[in-house]
């Protein structure tokens, strides 16, 4: 009977069964979409897929990045833990191809040893022996048929300083993988905060669901990433001063900052609710135009207190806009700026990452982005189902469709990642919008002139709401007549 905390329990509770291992290959050799994992594993299903990937971003090997686009795309990648994964892969696909050939399981036993059948024991055997492998499926099966995660086939020569140079890496690369390991739930943080869950990495920091201890309400805590411990704590001593600038009740409030465990911590209101994404792609939503409307109006008053306080927030995308029955919350101040600040360094001098200008249009462009997005909740590519009316979205069959009627095709897409794959169109030639709703997007996304403020940017966005609702209401009202 195994140990629970053994090596072989841990590795195979974290990359175990008949998926993850395959999932991780095909990852290992770049980002890959969603669409891509059915013809690249078959037999794979959507449900199967999307428990497994959320299994290893949860673990922290896979990194799962949602591009607001126009299509909008999503795309999967390892992470630098899921790097050191690397040369596990390469073994298990070189302990494969010997299995595989016939006549070959002594070979394979002594392999696993270190050991060349016939050749001599030692290091210098087992290399050669792996060498000749190598070769012996370059010339017969040839690299099509390889299954190496690196390439096809070694080079034709590498030196000793060659292979220290790439263990030094690996060694650097495993130690940051090991010092960004997550917290274990139940730990206690400052003496106050009792992990609960851990939510994810990112480039510059950790997150966790937390209990103070103090209060008994849930924080959302934040940890400086070890392995970028001068950037990342400059980065969230910045995001400190920012959520200490904002007094919005859907805004989350800085509650605590403090050091521990040669960390620094931002402990923050905690947000339950769910991202637009879970929306769209695991409850199968689909937003009308007026819907969308009504969120985006909804999202630009939080933005337009943020730039009240002489901040902007660079960082509005999917996963920093939550929803609950209370209504739409603006979190995750990691890349905020005073408006019109320079180029931040950190205390080594290096600059401080930022995904755009500190201006108000960066803002006012991210909610553009983020308002197509649900706009494409309906869309439906050429014999889908999703969102076939006059309006994106708008007629009322497509605003009850279930989780069922988001999932168009044999492989299991959403409308959203459907419209990724669709001919090169814009999106002014696949969505049929109002007018009004047309022009505003337009300039949100600065593709005529822009707006000057989230103000001016509303008022446009109330005046295509209260358009849609009269014609709707009147609509209605010659349904009626006609029926009478």
């Amino acid at each position: 009977m195994g140990v629970p905390n053994t090596g072989i329990n841990i590795f195979m509770n974290t990359v175990g069964g008949k998926w993850k291992g395959l999932i991780l290959f095909h990852l290992s050799r770049g980002s890959v979409r969603t669409k891509d994992f059915y013809t690249l594993i078959p037999g794979l299903t959507q449900k199967v897929l999307t428990d497994q990937l959320k299994q290893l971003e949860k673990d922290g090997l896979v990194v799962r990045e949602l591009f607001a686009e126009v299509p909008p795309r999503v795309e999967y990648s390892l992470s630098e833990l899921g790097g050191t994964f690397v040369p596990v892969l390469n073994a298990m696909c070189e302990w494969g191809f010997v299995r595989r050939r016939p006549g070959n399981r002594e070979r394979t036993r002594a392999l696993l040893r270190g050991v060349r059948v016939g050749h001599g024991t030692g290091r210098g055997a087992r290399n050669r022996s792996l060498n000749r492998t190598r070769a012996a499926r370059a010339s017969t099966t040839g690299p099509a048929a390889g299954e190496f995660v690196r390439s096809a086939a070694p080079p034709a020569r590498t030196t000793r300083k060659d292979v220290e140079t790439r263990m030094l890496e690996s060694v650097k690369r495993f130690i940051r993988a090991w010092r960004d390991y997550p917290l274990r739930p139940g730990e206690t943080i400052g003496g106050r905060y009792e992990i609960a869950e851990w939510l994810g990495m990112g480039s510059y920091g950790l997150s966790y669901r937390c209990t103070d201890r103090q209060t008994g309400r849930e924080a959302a805590l934040k940890q400086a990433k070890p392995s970028r411990r001068r950037t990342a704590g400059a980065l969230l001593r910045r995001e400190r001063d920012a959520l200490l600038a904002m007094d919005h009740p859907f805004i989350p409030r800085c509650r605590d900052f403090f050091g521990d465990r040669r960390s620094e911590w931002l402990a923050a209101d905690y947000v339950r609710g769910r991202t637009l994404e879970d929306l769209i792609f695991e409850e199968g939503r689909v937003f009308g135009e007026d819907d969308c409307l009504a969120w985006a109006l909804e999202l630009l008053d939080r933005v337009d207190h943020v730039h009240e306080r002489g901040y902007v927030h660079l960082d509005i995308r999917i996963p920093n806009v939550m929803m609950d029955d209370d209504g739409l919350h603006l979190i995750d101040f990691g890349l905020a700026r005073r408006i019109g600040e320079h180029e931040a360094l950190a205390p080594d001098g290096a600059p401080l990452p930022g995904r755009m200008p500190a201006e108000i249009a960066s803002d006012l462009e991210d909610a553009g982005h983020l308002l197509l997005y649900m706009l494409y909740s309906g869309y439906a590519p050429q014999g889908g189902e999703a969102g076939g009316s006059d309006k994106a979205g708008g007629a009322p069959e497509a605003q009850g469709k279930s989780a069922e009627a988001a999932e168009i095709g044999a492989e299991g897409e959403s409308p959203v990642e459907a419209a990724a794959h669709e001919s090169e169109l814009s999106w002014e030639e696949e969505l049929t919008l109002s007018g009004p709703t047309a022009a505003l997007l337009r300039r949100l996304l600065r593709l005529d002139k822009p707006f000057t403020d989230a103000k001016e940017a509303a008022e446009a966005i109330r005046g295509s709401l209260e358009r849609l609702r009269r014609e709707e209401r009147e609509a209605q009202q010659k349904s009626r007549s006609q029926s009478l």
